[in-house]
């Protein structure tokens, strides 16, 4: 299988390059499983998904923000993929396909919005 050029015109209009990713994708880092088995997903770390082995594949799927930069997207066997984020606890992606994940741990999530990062409780 050769590797695909890089353009992406069926999305290009949907995905905004000059949008600030790290923040929001850095505040998504660490461990994810699906929502109702439990099941590993994967890591998400430096904007992509690193897929668990249960998953066969070991090449990392990069993320992107949706141009509302509210949503996380990514492109997967040449489809578009969106997910709202529900910052939780425990934050949720709510993938369009009907998959929900839910972080697992790894490293500390930012909850959005309030300022709060990690309570000592």
């Amino acid at each position: 299988e050769a590797p695909e050029p890089q353009q992406t015109p069926a999305f290009s209009s949907s995905v905004r390059s000059d949008f600030p990713v790290l923040p929001l994708l850095t505040r998504l880092h660490g461990a994810w499983a699906d929502k109702s088995s439990a099941a590993p997903i994967g890591q998400i770390q430096g904007g992509c998904i690193v897929w668990h082995r249960s998953h066969g594949t070991s090449k990392p799927t990069k993320l992107s923000i949706a141009a509302d930069g509210e949503r996380v997207e990514m492109e997967l066997e040449s489809k578009l993929y969106s997910a709202t984020i529900d910052w939780g606890p425990p934050a949720c992606l709510k993938w369009d396909d009907g998959e929900e994940w839910s972080h697992a741990g790894g490293d500390a999530l930012v909850a959005h919005g309030n300022g709060a990062t990690q309570d000592s409780a």
